[in-house]
């Protein structure tokens, strides 16, 4: 029993060392998993969702740090989403990457050139992957960052939501609360 629901189905990943495992919960009255695929930082499920049995990919990302590793996981993405036809699409988790540099706090760029040259190199990377994954970004309320160092000197936006256009042409406006 989860959540007052005792109809809840799941797909796993387990973690590789201290970090990574991943999970995805569902509604099994509402849909029936067709499939689950995964790769090195991410799990997906496609699921035959709701009355009118639409067929959507649900993917949980848990992105490594290094850039190079990180760059790998993103053309395994992409790859994913030409392999796994579905019309609607919802990836989210811990990217571990932010879009433009408001969304990360206390971190002392100008004071290391090779530091400020690889992030700047990872924000474009990302924005480029969710350009080419055809996703739109949702807005996130209730908070700016969604990690926080333990004594509060950095901050930054490094979990989010994602989804296809007729993601919300099919179900309406959808936001991302934390």
């Amino acid at each position: 029993r989860l959540w007052g629901n005792d109809n809840v189905a799941w797909c796993s990943n387990p973690a590789l060392g201290r970090s990574g495992g991943l999970l995805i919960l569902w509604d099994s009255d509402r849909g029936k998993l067709l499939y689950s695929f995964q790769g090195q930082g991410f799990l997906g499920v496609c699921l035959q969702w709701g009355e009118k049995n639409l067929r959507c990919i649900v993917l949980n990302v848990y992105a490594p740090c290094n850039l190079e590793a990180k760059k790998q996981l993103w053309v395994e993405l992409l790859v994913a989403k030409r392999i796994y036809l579905a019309d609607l699409w919802c990836i989210l988790g811990d990217f571990n990457s932010v879009r433009e540099a408001s969304e990360r706090k206390g971190v002392a760029l100008t004071q290391n050139r090779e530091l400020t040259k690889i992030m700047k190199e990872d924000q474009r990377l990302f924005n480029l992957l969710i350009e080419n994954l055809e996703l739109e970004d949702l807005q996130l309320f209730g908070r700016k960052f969604t990690w926080i160092q333990p004594n509060g000197a950095c901050a930054s936006r490094l979990d989010r939501i994602m989804v296809s256009s007729n993601w919300k042409d099919t179900w309406g406006e959808t936001i991302s609360v934390q």
